[in-house]
């Protein structure tokens, strides 16, 4: 199974609406590469800022510096945020 681990907004905490949404409800829906959970979003600890701005490197490395220094930027690693799996609850 797929396991996605941390998420960025590369429009940084301001100009994103979905991400502004994440912040407000602290949980979504993720449906992608097999994946199909309810999630909660918390803060991330920043400890693997470096892991994700090398994936990103990876898999972008074929656009133009400037749009992966946007994605590699200070404004997108300050909204790192993790979905972990909700419970179902009662």
């Amino acid at each position: 199974m797929t396991s996605i681990r941390a998420t960025t907004s590369i429009a940084g905490p301001h100009d994103q609406p979905r991400f502004r949404g994440t912040r407000v409800r602290r949980e979504g829906h993720i449906r992608a590469g097999g994946v199909n959970k309810d999630v909660a979003f918390v803060d991330s600890d920043h400890s693997i800022d470096n892991q994700i701005d090398a994936a990103y490197l990876t898999k972008y490395r074929r656009y133009a510096k400037s749009i992966t220094d946007r994605i590699n930027s200070p404004g997108a690693r300050s909204t790192t945020i993790e979905p972990v799996p909700r419970s179902a609850g009662p």
